[in-house]
């Protein structure tokens, strides 16, 4: 079927077939790669294209189709480089925030911003712990007053606050 490609550089247990329109596996940089519905070897220009490249907009010049292929086989698509990227820029804080609390780790803020905190849904809160609240569509800064038997909170709102 159009779309479909053969690694034939790769051993047949090492290669995958993913049958699904508009998703092609890994493209390797000298890689051999058949289109069995052309009859022929992709071409570099056709893999620039598989790896989400639009060739069409880049200003190629005279490079041959070995070059073509292996820039192809180096491509990453943007959510792994978007995911590096915010991953190092995330770095220093991390290790700021470590350096202060030796008990702080990416788990606890993680399961804070999926279920709990401030503005999340259900958290533990003590007693004195300055919180937000949320009054209309602003936020507003508060403390904890009372922690009541039911779970619920008695809320403050901080001195200041409209």
């Amino acid at each position: 079927p159009p779309g479909c490609r053969w690694n034939i550089s790769q051993n047949v247990g090492r290669t995958e077939n993913i049958p699904l329109p508009g998703i092609t596996g890994c493209i390797t940089p000298g890689g051999e790669h058949f289109g069995p519905h052309k009859g022929r070897s992709i071409l570099g220009y056709e893999k620039l294209l598989l790896s989400g490249i639009p060739a069409d907009k880049l200003l190629l010049g005279t490079e041959s189709e070995v070059q073509l292929s292996d820039l192809a086989g180096n491509a990453m698509v943007m959510p792994v480089v978007s995911a590096a990227i915010l991953a190092v820029l995330c770095l220093p804080a991390y290790a700021r925030k470590l350096a202060e609390d030796a008990k702080f780790s990416l788990a606890s803020l993680a399961s804070h911003e999926a279920g709990g905190g401030a503005r999340g849904g259900a958290a533990t809160f003590s007693e004195g712990q300055r919180v937000e609240l949320r009054c209309g569509e602003r936020w507003e800064p508060a403390n904890i007053a009372d922690v009541n038997e039911d779970g619920t909170y008695d809320v403050a709102l901080a001195a200041g606050a409209a």
